[in-house]
């Protein structure tokens, strides 16, 4: 058996480098650029027939807060192209080397939140076909999306374009977890939360039916729930907070009950106005109906009020008491509620096309940070059109900027949830993240992940001064289980020339597809970052070889260091290691396993190339080899080839 291990993306010379750099440093073109002090508002504009209207200036919209006028001080029409056909084939390797730096211009950014919470096993499987047709039909491969579950079983976050393959992949995984009630005394939430308050005609209609209410237990069962998917969409708007571009966030559910004097009904509202994020809301009440319903289907219409225009409003099904409360967080954001007997095709395409034609408004608040609640006015100077934007506003200071003292439920600071949440990595810390597959012991893999941070922007560091305190979580979570492994920790690490200092821990991970995201705070300035790198865990089955190791990094040894980079300074020595496993043994009870390795650079000349040779055992019975590569004459890209061949095998 031979396993060839291409390198395709070593990169040796100085000009290379430089490009990397200057992508790093350079902060992103925005067209539209808000100050600290501005308010920032999406608005929607929609035709009688709720279709979304392009082509607006400044001069049409008229903006309010607090019922007075607001001067429009920034403007931009936002126009997204629409998918063309097929999203492209997904890369067929993935990178070795992730990177927060910045690439064009924000995209969209969506969460798809699954409310296993709310949904029973049957309810599941339209449901899931529900998220299917938004992964199919709704995004673009520049979009940025997340799938997430109430239960906590699932997050996972990836731009479509290279990730829609594990988009799909974990729609298998999501399930509904709320037990179905098939018997006579059966309650239902609405019902229960009535007889809380003390509506003594529903509790007249249940007794006559039933002889024990239980609505007790029911209320504090549907309490629960509520408040668990209520945290989680809060928890999921503060980590849209940082994104660019349009924000949405699509909870798919059976919806739940309107308690609007709870807590958790104004903390998702007021994070979601904090965020600038609509929220829309799709009900999986109604079984097959919501994934079957079609073009013929005649959903029943709630206006937002008597200026409303057109059919955007809210689709919205013949049990409404029972979801009121999701309708309610929608309609709040400035999204909306699609009934399960309303067209969802259509609904898709609506919420789509809100995401690809809007309208970014900045303008001056009345009062800045003075903690209260502002209402926010938006009209449109033009008869026949509607107009839907997030209502208003808390003057306080947004989370997740700088130090919060107020710890998660996890022990994390929120300015971390936040970022380890968020679909988009932050690049105000230039950081980059690797994976390196190492043996098996066991049924787990020790996989070694490196992150490399660029200190030297910090006002605090100096070359080779160690004054820079930074405070980091690595986490990683498996795509087919949802397996986690996290670990947090202080450093104090030196910014040395040509060095970025590393940060390196070592995982025992179960075979398949992992999602590791780094996050890193200067505990000086709040400065923060963070990096999503995706990776294989191969199961560890047969001859197989190890990540190898490609660093200008050697310690005393001599022993390699693995960095999270792929670009070398122009006359720097580059070092490859590897190491083989699996091997079979002949009758002797000894292995043989060959290994060559070929350099290629531009132009696929051949610039070294070493025929297999046998990998002789160490101390430790291990195989592994050690090459010192030929410098390159040039800057420019090169390719390494490696070759491990089982000889007996």
């Amino acid at each position: 058996m031979t396993i060839h291990r291409p390198q395709r993306v070593v990169c040796v010379g100085v000009l290379v480098l430089g490009a990397i750099s200057s992508v790093a440093d350079q902060p992103p073109n925005r067209e539209f650029q808000a100050g600290v002090a501005l308010v920032t508002v999406d608005v929607v504009v929609t035709d009688r027939h709720g279709h979304t209207v392009p082509g607006l200036d400044r001069s049409q919209f008229r903006l309010t807060e607090d019922g007075r006028p607001r001067e429009i001080r920034q403007f931009q029409a936002v126009q997204v192209p629409p998918p063309t056909g097929s999203l492209p084939t997904a890369p067929a390797s993935r990178p070795r080397v992730s990177s927060n730096a910045r690439e064009g211009q924000p995209a969209r950014t969506f969460a798809i939140v699954f409310d296993d919470l709310h949904l029973s096993p049957a309810q599941a499987e339209p449901a899931r076909k529900v998220v299917a047709a938004f992964l199919k039909e709704a995004f673009s491969s520049n979009d940025r999306v997340a799938l997430i579950t109430t239960g906590g079983d699932v997050w996972w976050t990836t731009v479509v374009g290279r990730g829609r393959d594990d988009l799909f992949a974990l729609t298998s995984r999501l399930q509904g977890h709320r037990p179905p009630d098939t018997t006579v005394g059966h309650i239902t939430d609405w019902e229960a939360l009535r007889i809380h308050d003390r509506d003594r005609s529903v509790l007249a209609l249940v007794t006559r039916r039933l002889t024990d209410v239980g609505a007790d237990e029911v209320y504090a069962a549907s309490v629960n729930r509520r408040r668990i998917t209520l945290r989680l969409l809060s928890r999921v708007t503060d980590a849209l907070a940082g994104a660019e571009g349009r924000k949405s966030v699509i909870l798919v559910s059976e919806g739940f009950v309107s308690e609007p004097q709870r807590s958790e009904y104004r903390d998702v509202i007021a994070s979601a106005w904090r965020a600038n994020v609509a929220i829309y809301f799709l009900n999986a009440r109604g079984g097959a109906e919501l994934a079957t319903a079609g073009a013929t289907d005649s959903p029943r219409l709630l206006s937002e009020g008597k200026d409303t225009v057109g059919e955007r409003s809210v689709y919205i099904d013949a049990v409404r008491s029972e979801a009121e409360g999701a309708v309610s967080v929608a309609l709040d954001t400035g999204g909306f509620a699609v009934g399960a007997t309303a067209d969802l095709g259509r609904a898709i395409r609506q919420i789509a096309d809100e995401s690809r034609v809007y309208y970014l408004l900045a303008y001056d608040p009345l009062a800045p940070l003075d903690g209260k609640y502002h209402k926010i006015g938006v009209e449109v100077l033009r008869d026949g059109l509607a107009v839907y934007a997030r209502k208003g506003y808390f003057a306080d200071t947004p989370r997740g900027k700088g130090r919060d003292p107020e710890p998660t439920s996890d022990k994390l600071a929120p300015a971390i949830r936040a970022a380890l949440d968020a679909p988009a990595d932050d690049g105000g810390l230039p950081l980059r993240l690797a994976a390196y597959v190492r043996n098996n012991d066991g049924d787990k893999t020790d996989v070694m992940l490196v992150g490399e941070v660029e200190v030297d922007v910090l006002p605090d560091a100096r070359p080779g001064a160690p004054d820079v305190d930074i405070e980091y979580y690595m986490a990683s979570v498996s795509r087919e289980s949802g397996e986690r492994a996290g670990i947090s920790d202080n450093v104090h690490p030196s910014s040395s020339e040509g060095h970025a200092p590393l940060l390196t821990r070592t995982f025992r991970l179960s075979g398949g597809t992992w999602q590791a995201r780094l996050v890193v705070r200067d505990a000086k300035s709040g400065r923060m970052g963070s990096v999503t790198h995706d990776f294989e865990v191969p199961l560890q089955e047969g001859f197989r070889m190890t990540t190898p190791i490609l660093t200008d990094t050697v310690a005393p040894g001599p022993r390699p260091v693995p960095v999270a980079h792929l670009a070398f300074a122009a006359g720097a020595p580059v070092v490859a290691q590897f190491e083989v496993s699996g091997q079979r043994s002949g009758p002797d009870g000894i292995s043989r396993v060959l290994s060559g390795f070929t350099l290629t650079g531009p132009g696929g000349r051949t610039l070294a190339h070493m025929d297999p040779t046998p990998i002789r055992p160490g101390a430790d019975g291990r195989l592994a080899r050690m090459l010192k590569l030929p410098v390159p004459p040039e800057p420019g890209q090169y390719d390494l080839t490696l070759t491990a061949h089982d000889d007996i095998a």
